[in-house]
C-alpha cells in the first residue's frame, strides 16, 4: 500500500511539475497551462491508439 501511495504522489508530482515547467517557460496563467498539458496528453494518448 506504501509504494502505491508513493507511485500516486510521484505522478502527481511529476504532472505539477510539468504544468509549472510551461507556465514559467511560456510565461502564461495556470488555467492556460492546464490547457496546454491537457492538449499534449491528449494527443500523446491520440496516437498511440492510431498505432
Amino acid at each position: 500500500m506504501k509504494i502505491l501511495f508513493k507511485l500516486a504522489l510521484f505522478a502527481i508530482l511529476t504532472i505539477l511539475g510539468g504544468v509549472a515547467f510551461i507556465r514559467y517557460t511560456y510565461n502564461c496563467s495556470w488555467k492556460e497551462s492546464f490547457d496546454i498539458a491537457d492538449e499534449f496528453v491528449n494527443d500523446l494518448l491520440d496516437s498511440n491508439r492510431r498505432s
